[in-house]
């Protein structure tokens, strides 16, 4: 367990000097404004990361690869404004992702493929208009899926999403 929240000065990056063992790191309530793939790669133990209240509006798509083990990753309340099909990949056994309050417009049909054993997924909060049917195509243990507090547009191009539900 690494918990580095609430730090003054608080981390502007992920920092280097965690032990790369850990299973469990908390780096919320920071200044951290990005997540790259260097920054994680040495951390293939993790099965729990919370960067909630950051200043995160930049991921790089594969930035979580090297995290083969992850379950939980808590990304709530930051500055996120679109979830690309890179952005999960390799998240294979993830199963809870936090995703609220952030800035989110635009989630790629294709976001979630490569976490087939999601169950719960957060983006309540955020400004998503539209979703596409495909989704959460594949997601057979998707069970809560929290999406209140958006300002959905209603038009035919919701009509697939809603059906999905």
């Amino acid at each position: 367990l690494a918990i580095c929240s609430q730090n003054q000065p608080p981390y502007e990056a992920i920092p280097q000097q965690i032990n790369s063992t850990i299973v469990d790191l908390r780096l919320n309530e920071n200044r951290i404004r990005s997540v790259q793939y260097a920054a994680l790669s040495r951390f293939g133990n993790l099965t729990y990361l919370n960067l909630t209240k950051n200043e995160i509006g930049y991921i790089e798509d594969g930035a979580f690869s090297g995290q083969f083990n992850l379950q939980v990753l808590q990304l709530g309340y930051n500055r996120l404004r679109n979830l690309t099909e890179g952005v999960l990949r390799g998240l294979g056994k993830l199963e809870y992702l936090y995703l609220q309050a952030n800035l989110i417009e635009a989630v790629a049909p294709g976001a979630f493929w490569e976490c087939p054993n999601i169950v719960n997924v957060d983006l309540s909060m955020n400004r998503i208009q539209r979703l596409h049917s495909a989704t959460f195509a594949g997601l057979a243990r998707l069970s809560v899926c929290e999406l209140y507090s958006n300002p959905f547009y209603c038009s035919c191009e919701l009509l697939g999403f809603l059906r999905w539900l």
